[in-house]
């Protein structure tokens, strides 16, 4: 069986101005109806799928010549790649040289003419030269004998041998275009075109100038345009108005779901029962942490419909699972993969450098709106341009978003991120405020034997022998329940998963597992800020300890020597007091300056601009000072020294030092 091509994305409708132009001129042709069913319809069926006419536009033609019932079951297999008929073989011993040519002037106007011409201006076409295979700019203007004439400006070395239009209602994105070009300076085609989509016209002019194929660069854009609309107007563009990346994307103005290339069908109840047994046999290997297991699959439940949630208006954190290393993170973040498609290690299931770019993480997320799986994502949170970046994804449409042109458009961000990662997240709080993190602890590690038999039961590393595809049928319910009721987007991301849990096993006529009621809590910004403070204590404890090492001390002879400190048997309050204070007033630590108070005789430490400074340096820290004294809970003001002022953190001396050494109890140093 020959390839069914009137799939491929190629296919176009043509234009009813087009289509009237065929009509009419098969209408004059001097054949009855039956020698057009016969001998010439078939053939022109043929001829117009091989110019990549859709099979409407076929269907519309015939139709208006003939009973198209007559001729349905040709068509079809012809559509259908089952027959392939020598069309203009066929038509040209049939019909005679002058209808062969007007026919194929209608059907192939730019291969039989060998030009096609837009207007750019009264006096100015862009010409499309597809004997040349050159684009030119006509200038018309009055010679000095008073007559017409023309001048043509080489414009860009090749000519479009396909264009298609991306031009969807759903995405929130500019028109973009994808173009096969052929030239004479170039052995091969080469295609201008964007990540998974089509490129904006200052993208590809651009690449034709960088390329080489423009003699005059600074024309090349606006005749790009004439070009591009030419070609529409012609009848000689495929207009795509769908989406081709897999997905479920929302339609805010009819409030609908549209599905891409996904199965949606309501699941049997054998195949739901299935689904039931194997997620029942996963809650048996995580008795003790049920609710971690709840909350991944709920997560990667949802995560499908995360940007069209976007799209109506909402969003849903990203899911990042850390903590102790053989703890089953990654191979949970697997499991839940299955809801919706199957891990595979090239495309969903991959490590951080396959991510850790502007570039490489935007081709990633503009796949598809499957949900991705990015193991030991370091380099990724490291990097300031991708940190930026996923706090973006997480709530736009767009990966990135740029000026193209007039308009505004950029890399669309379809797929959520699963991260699993021994490390934990950057310290700051937006991205936290963008992430669902979920922290594994030391006695969720597994033995060699545990790993093996789990594996050996589900097969998660053999995806395709895994009895956990299973999972795909709660995928399909919950994509048929959230088509038929687009609304459950508006809500809490939680509660819809809730909801389309308990409609899963309510279907089945059964109650839901407790287990799968509950959500494992995400760590809070609160949590955040006493990892913070407590990184901050020890930076300080660390540069006392070294500054101790630095201390001058002299023998009785008056000889001075450096040497450390020892504090083995410091350890009352006056002792740790005394040590410390003789660091600060010696000015030892450049970011500490001493400050004694006139009136009270109170000792304060007062922390300047370098403590921000030297944070940065050794933590991954980048507050401000006021924002360090105010998660501390120390005063930022005013200090004068001397005859100068400046703003620092002032605290009280015993008050530092109770930070520094929580287990010490201290009293008021003056």
């Amino acid at each position: 069986m020959l390839n069914n091509a009137s799939n491929d994305e190629s296919y176009r409708g043509l234009s009813e101005k087009r289509i009237e132009l065929i009509i009419d001129t098969l209408s004059n042709f001097p054949y009855n109806e039956k020698q057009f069913t016969n001998h010439i319809l078939p053939y022109i069926a043929q001829w117009l799928y091989d110019n990549y006419v859709n099979k409407e536009s076929t269907c519309v033609i015939i139709s208006t010549i003939t009973n198209i019932n007559r001729l349905q079951d040709e068509v079809d297999n012809i559509y259908e790649g089952i027959v392939c008929l020598s069309a203009k073989t066929n038509l040209q011993n049939y019909l005679t040289k002058e209808e062969f040519k007007k026919l194929e002037d209608v059907i192939e106007p730019r291969r039989r003419n060998g030009t096609l011409t837009g207007e750019l201006d009264d006096n100015v076409n862009i010409v499309i030269n597809y004997k040349m295979k050159k684009i030119f700019k006509e200038t018309s203007y009055v010679n000095r004998k008073g007559e017409k004439d023309s001048k043509f400006t080489p414009l860009i070395e090749a000519v479009p041998e396909k264009l298609i239009v991306y031009d969807s209602p759903l995405l929130e994105q500019p028109r973009s275009f994808k173009i096969v070009w052929t030239s004479n300076v170039s052995s091969r085609n080469f295609i201008t075109a964007g990540e998974n989509t089509g490129a904006t016209i200052p993208e590809i002019s651009t690449y034709i100038v960088n390329a080489g194929f423009s003699h005059n660069p600074r024309l090349v854009e606006g005749g790009l345009s004439c070009v591009i609309n030419t070609l529409i107007e012609s009848g000689n563009a495929i207009i795509k108005t769908d989406i081709d990346n897999p997905g479920f994307y929302y339609d805010p103005t009819n409030d609908k779901i549209t599905p891409v290339k996904k199965v949606v069908t309501v699941p049997s109840q054998e195949e739901l029962a299935k689904c039931a047994k194997w997620l029942h046999e996963l809650s048996r290997y995580y008795e003790e942490h049920l609710s971690t297991l709840a909350t991944v699959l709920k997560w990667c439940l949802m995560s499908e419909f995360s940007y069209a949630k976007k799209q109506a208006g909402d969003n849903m954190p990203w899911l990042y699972l850390k903590g102790t290393s053989k703890a089953g993170k990654t191979t949970l973040g697997r499991i839940g993969l299955f809801i919706h498609t199957i891990p595979n290690t090239d495309e969903n299931d991959i490590g951080g450098t396959s991510v850790d770019t502007v570039a490489r993480l935007g081709v990633k997320v503009s796949k598809s709106c499957d949900p991705i799986l990015v193991n030991e994502p370091a380099s990724v949170f490291n990097r300031k341009s991708t940190k930026e970046m996923i706090k973006v994804c997480v709530e736009s449409t767009l990966a990135r978003s740029k000026y193209m042109g007039a308009s505004y458009g950029g890399i669309p961000a379809f797929a959520p991120i699963l991260f699993t990662a021994n490390m934990y997240v950057p310290e700051d709080d937006a991205i936290i405020n963008r992430l669902h993190v979920i922290s594994f602890s030391y006695n969720q590690r597994k033995s060699e034997f545990e790993k093996k038999e789990f594996e050996n039961k589900f097969h998660v590393k053999s995806p395709h022998i895994s009895p956990l595809q299973n999972l795909k049928y709660l995928g399909q319910f919950a994509a048929s329940e959230i088509i038929a009721e687009p609304g459950l987007l508006l809500d809490d991301w939680k509660e819809t998963a809730d909801k389309i849990i308990a409609r899963f096993y309510k279907y089945m006529g059964v109650d839901v597992p407790e287990w799968l009621t509950l959500w494992e809590e995400s760590e809070s910004i609160g949590d955040l800020d006493d990892s913070q403070r407590e990184d901050i204590r020890n930076f300080f404890v660390s540069e006392f300890n070294n500054a101790r090492k630095k201390v001058n001390t002299y023998d009785t002879y008056g000889n001075r020597t450096q040497s450390t400190l020892d504090i083995d048997d410091v350890t009352t309050s006056e002792d740790f007091t005394d040590l410390n204070w003789s660091i600060v007033n010696n000015r030892m630590l450049t970011w500490a300056i001493p400050f004694t108070s006139g009136r009270s005789g109170h000792k304060y430490i007062c922390l300047t601009q370098g403590l921000r400074k030297a944070l940065g340096e050794r933590l991954d820290f980048c507050s401000d000072l006021k924002s360090i004294g105010e998660l501390l809970g120390w005063e930022y003001k005013n200090t004068r020294f001397g005859k100068s002022t400046m703003k620092v953190i002032k605290i009280r001396f015993d008050e530092f030092m109770e930070f520094l050494y929580p287990n010490v109890e201290f009293e008021d140093v003056i």
